[in-house]
This record gives C-alpha cells, structure tokens and sequence, in this order.
C-alpha cells in the first residue's frame, strides 16, 4: 500500500495534513449543511426546530453508539497496517461492514416500530403539536439509519488506511443533495419538518453509495475480499475488544444527554429552540477539534500498531497542544460574530437572548477544556484503553452532567443555563481524569503489541 507521503499536494509535506485537512473540511461541510438545515426548519417556526431538536437527540444516541464499530475499525485497522498485516486488515474490514449493516437495519427496524411511543415516553413534557411533528420525521431517520451506519463504518476503513479524501468527497456531494432536497420539500412543496426528513433519507442514500461503490472498486485503501453475510467471530474479535467498551461510552454520554434532554423538554418550547441553535452553532466552533480527535486515531493507532511507543507519545503530545490552538483560534473567530449568527436562524427575542447567554460560558473555556475533555480519550483509544474511558464517561456523565444539570436546571430553577454550566463541569471532570492517564504509563498495560523504544516513525499509510 502506497504511503501518503507518496501521494500528490501537501501529502508530500506532512503527513498530518494529508489527513487533517480532508477531514476538517469533510466535517465543516456536514456542520454547515446540519445548520443551514436547522435554518431551513426555522423559517416553519419555532415547534419545527423543536422538534428537529428531539428526534436528533434521539438519532445522535443511536448513531454515535453504532459509531463505536467505526471508531473501533479505524483504530484495529490502523493496528493491522502499522504492523503491515494489510491482508488481515482487509478481512476485518468486510466483517465489520457486514456485522454494521446487520446490526443497524435491526435497530432501525425497532425505532420505526416504537418511535411514537419513544417520543411520548421520554417527552412527555414536551407540546403535543411538536411530539406531532417529530414523528415522521423520527421514522424517516429510522429507516435511513443502515446508509448512515454503513457510510461511517466505510468512512472509517477509508481513513485508517489514511484515505481521508473519499470521505470528504462523498460527505461533500451528500450534503449538497440534502439541501437540495430539503430546501425543495420545505420552501416549495411546504413539507415542513417531513422535508427535512426527505432530505436526510436522500443524503444518506448518496453518501452510503459512494463510499461503497469506492471501497468494492478497490480505491479505499484496503482489500475487500468477498462478503460473507454471517459475521466471523474470529476476525471481528479484535474489533470487538475496543468496540465494546467504546460502544458502552457512546451509549452512556449520548444516553445521559438524552436524559438532560427530557429536563429540557419541560422548560418550554423557547429553551428548547435556543438549545437546538446554541448546539448548532457550537459544533461549528468545535470543528477544528472534533477533526483532531478524528485523525489522532490514524495516527496515533499507526504508531502504536507498529510498536513504535516513543513515536506514540509524541503523537498525544502533539495532538493535544494543536487542538488547544485551533479551537482557541475558532472560538476568538467567532465571539465578535455570535448575535448576527444566532440572527440567522430567525429566532424571537426571548430564544435569541437564551441561546446567546447560555453559550459564552463554553466559548470562553472551550480552548482550555475540550482537548482533555474529548481529544485525550480519542488518543486512549486509538492505544486499545477503551475500557478507562468508558469508566470515566459512566461516572461524569451521571455523577455530573445529569445531576448537576438537574439540580442547576431544575431544583435550582436556572433553567437551560443550568444545563450548559453542568456540560462545562462535565468537561472539567472528564479532563482531570483523562490527562493523568495518558500522560501516565497506565494505557500501556496489557499490551498486546511489542514495543521497539528506538523504531522510527511510522507515517501513515506505509
């Protein structure tokens, strides 16, 4: 297989930008389409962009534990390549679509089948006309969820092989179709919420058909052999080892933010709405960041795969001191700029106030918490530590996010500030317990990889 510093452009320069900047601008374009789709629901008013709000509370916590398997494919199949085991490498990598697929059109089938009960179950505190709404829309992303699932069990094949530019691309023309098509459905045909949805079974459609029509071809950077429809136990158990644990944290942060989210239901459709926009606008400043974490797994998962520890430290080093000045340079971009953004999703004046207040807190401490907070685990991973950061989510998210966002929010009355001042705790917490261990030799114990303290780096992709 080809190193990247065999590949054209900046690939030859630096290895970490053949990955970075496929990946941020991948992750930009599905930021800005997830906004200006939230834009589009706005314009029906404020119960659309409720609604759209709830059911991706739903969707964010069945599609980030799906995504436990892609993360745990980037970082085994990375192993495999370090160590140039690229024909292992390729078996895993068909098992793991297989077993992805499998998985998630069961899952999918369930939420179609109890998705209105979901919604009234979980929020019941919420307005009947917004329950209402989210419900087809909730059944279309149901349906859709195996193109989204596949897409990202690929996209991760892809970049472990250090193939970040086919993910970009087919993410690219992706969200050009979903607003395309939602723009169409909601503006001429008055579909409403139900256009959003239409847009995003179209958007994933395209996406998860790129990626696989790529990967079978040959170009995704790892071998294919022929498909079997019964998984192999035996060639997805080192998947598994990591995608366990790592599906178990997904479950539990997405699990205990859908949780705070039943808080907020009961606070009244404008808290509800300037949460969605506050969101919306922070995964656009989290993105430099959100890019490190993606391609720390590459990297490091190489490094360590090869058993080169000194080139693996180097790496967490390095990944941590860059996600700080990015997002310390994306939070600065975008402060002078916050009312006019928040003005673009027309809200009235009570959610602009709100979504505004509750987002300058985080703004300010964002540089200084998040790269703990999330890059730190990303890096645990990609060295086979999942089962420490599963813990550390466990006891965070409920011992802090849930509870103070139920005592700030709810017993203390503070409301959707509440909420936003305990997922800043959460941040505090989750990083005094993450760096310690990865500045630590803890991550290396049980490993299963040999170790050369005086091999040369691994670029990626060799």
């Amino acid at each position: 297989m080809p190193s990247l510093s065999h590949r054209r452009g900046f690939a030859r320069k630096d290895p970490f930008l053949a990955l970075y900047v496929p990946v941020f601008i991948e992750q930009v374009v599905a930021t800005l389409t997830t906004m200006l789709g939230t834009i589009l629901v706005s314009g029906v008013g404020a119960t659309a962009v409720s609604s759209v709000g709830l059911v991706d509370s739903i969707n964010l916590f069945i599609v980030y534990t799906l995504n436990a398997v892609a993360t745990a494919v980037t970082v085994t199949i990375a192993h495999k390549i370090g160590a140039k085991d690229n024909r292992q490498a390729g078996s895993l990598a068909g098992q793991s679509l297989v077993f992805t697929a499998e998985a998630a059109i069961a899952i999918g089938l369930a939420l179609a089948l109890s998705g209105r009960w979901l919604l009234n179950s979980l929020f019941r505190g919420a307005e009947a006309k917004v329950l209402e709404a989210a419900a087809p829309y909730l059944l279309i992303s149901a349906l859709t969820l195996p193109l989204q699932a596949i897409y990202a069990t690929s996209a991760g094949i892809m970049r472990a092989s250090g193939n970040a530019r086919t993910p970009m691309l087919a993410t690219m023309l992706a969200n050009l179709v979903y607003i395309g098509v939602s723009s169409w459905c909601i503006k001429r045909l008055g579909l409403g919420v139900m256009g959003a949805g239409i847009g995003l079974a179209a958007s994933r459609l395209v996406s998860c058909g790129t990626v696989l029509t790529i990967l079978f071809r040959g170009h995704g950077g790892v071998p294919i052999p022929r498909l079997r429809l019964r998984p192999d136990l035996s060639v997805l158990a080192p998947m598994f080892r990591i995608a366990l644990p790592v599906g178990q944290d997904s479950a539990l942060f997405n699990g205990g933010k859908l949780v705070v989210q039943v808080f907020m239901s009961a606070m009244g459709t404008a808290a509800m709405a300037a949460n969605a926009i506050a969101n919306s606008l922070f995964c656009i400043l989290e993105l430099p960041g959100v890019s490190m974490a993606i391609v720390c797994m590459t990297m490091t998962g190489q490094s360590f795969g090869a058993g080169d520890l000194n080139d693996t430290k180097r790496h967490m080093r390095r990944f941590m001191l860059l996600s700080a000045a990015v997002l310390t340079v994306s939070s600065a971009l975008m402060l002078p700029f916050l009312r006019p953004l928040i003005g673009l999703y027309d809200p009235n004046a009570e959610t602009a106030i709100l979504a505004r207040r509750v987002m300058l807190l985080p703004m300010l401490l964002v540089p200084l918490l998040w790269p703990p907070a999330f890059v730190a685990p990303y890096l645990l991973r990609a060295v086979g530590d999942a089962r420490f950061t599963m813990r550390v989510t466990l006891v965070s998210m409920f011992a802090v996010r849930v509870g103070c966002s139920w005592f700030f929010g709810v017993f203390l009355n503070w409301g959707l500030n509440g909420i936003w001042v305990a997922m800043v705790l959460d941040w505090l917490v989750r990083g005094a317990f993450f760096v310690p261990r990865m500045l630590s030799s803890a991550w290396q114990r049980g490993r299963a990889i040999p170790v050369k303290e005086d091999q040369p780096a691994v670029q990626p992709g060799a």
